[in-house]
């Protein structure tokens, strides 16, 4: 489920106003070691052109999803298998995770886990699986340096009209990331655990950045 990069940017802000941040019941991955996996994960990673021209980059969310893989067990949090999602149960936790978010997250198990998700788990011996979103943007590097050139040749000029007493400074933000963390029960149907991180100076797609983030994002489930 592709969506435009300003629709993208609104959601952020919604979430961020609605969201009360983080829902935890207790869970401890050690204690259900073998029902435990990682479902996706699902990354949607947007970039900008020197033209300001916005893109859904395919090979960038793969990169994304591909170093969430490798990354959660270095955080320390095992997970026994990787449960890959078809289109339609990729769709349903998109929604899902976005639905949780967009309310009070306190409440998140009020919002039964979607069937799709649940009967995977079930049909592949897992109760808990962790379900892991991130959505991000990335400046082509000469596009950011040519507007940070600008915000600064501007607040500067700014200073000398103002005899110094005004400066402005329009520096662009180089990227911006977010990402969500959900662990499903299948067996209560609910969520055991909800978190979201969001940066907006984070280059979603490096390694150290998307490491950075699944530990802060992912601390209450470490072993």
């Amino acid at each position: 489920m592709k969506q435009s990069l300003v629709s993208f940017i609104i959601a952020i802000i919604a979430l961020s106003s609605c969201s009360t941040g983080r829902y935890f019941a207790g869970f401890k991955a050690e204690d259900v070691e073998s029902e435990f996996a990682l479902l996706g994960p699902i990354s949607h990673q947007y970039y900008t052109d020197s033209h300001r021209n916005e893109f859904y980059s395919d090979s960038l969310s793969v990169l994304s999803e591909n170093l969430i893989c490798e990354i959660v067990p270095q955080v320390g949090v095992r997970v026994n298998c990787l449960l890959p999602l078809d289109s339609l149960q990729r769709e349903e936790a998109e929604a899902y995770i976005c639905y949780v978010a967009a309310h009070d997250v306190s409440k998140a198990n009020d919002f039964p886990i979607p069937d799709v998700l649940d009967k995977l788990l079930e049909e592949s011996g897992y109760r808990y699986g962790l379900l892991l979103f991130s959505e991000g943007m990335s400046h082509d590097a000469g596009e950011y340096l040519g507007r940070a050139a600008f915000g600064l040749g501007l607040g500067i000029l700014t200073a000398i009209m103002t005899g110094g007493l005004f400066a402005v400074y329009a520096v662009p933000t180089p990227s911006m990331a977010v990402m969500y963390a959900a662990v499903l029960d299948s067996r209560t149907d609910r969520v055991v655990f909800f978190n979201l991180r969001e940066y907006d100076t984070y280059n979603p797609v490096t390694y150290n950045n998307v490491k950075a983030q699944l530990s802060a994002l992912l601390k209450k489930l470490r072993q």
